[in-house]
């Protein structure tokens, strides 16, 4: 049976049906995967980031604060990209880094909570406020009542609220 398919392939790789890539290229390729995970990743903590930032910001300015003010004002949109971004880091460390053949539950567990605990430290921290006077990242952090409570049910709960936001420039 091995020698069978030892067989084959050679009698393939002979017929040029299988070409032989050289080293260099699975190099480059690796690295390649490297670099989008780590941008992939990267971009997972600042959707986290901005997630849990921009509703702890909104509050802190119209001085209201509790479970239903916090969740009207999320973000949702930011958390869907952020759970596909974490998706995607998940997908590609099971497919091409190795995660098939380790524990993968864990392995993904472990890599959800680090990306939302790096995000979290991050909202705690003054990133965002020194981030937030950058010109070009600081339209991130120019919502108005418009972008954070769309028309619907999540309107009427923020009018019932009285919940007031102004513009600050």
């Amino acid at each position: 049976m091995k020698n069978d398919l030892k067989e084959k392939t050679l009698s393939k790789i002979q017929e040029e049906k299988i070409k032989i890539r050289p080293k260099s290229y699975f190099i480059v390729l690796k690295i390649m995967t490297y670099i989008l995970s780590a941008i992939i990743a990267l971009a997972a903590i600042l959707t986290v980031n901005l997630t849990l930032y921009l509703p702890q910001r909104t509050i802190r300015m119209i001085g209201k604060a509790g479970i239903a003010e916090y969740l009207t004002l999320l973000p949702w949109p930011l958390l869907v990209a952020s759970g596909l971004l974490i998706g995607i880091f998940i997908h590609f460390y099971k497919n091409y880094e190795g995660g098939y053949k380790k524990h993968f539950g864990l392995a993904a567990i472990i890599i959800v909570l680090t990306i939302i605990i790096s995000g979290g430290i991050l909202a705690a921290s003054n990133f965002n406020e020194k981030i937030e006077s950058k010109p070009g990242v600081n339209k991130l952090y120019k919502w108005n009542e418009d972008n954070l409570v769309p028309q619907g049910p999540r309107r009427r709960l923020h009018k019932k609220m009285n919940l007031q936001i102004h513009n600050y420039e």
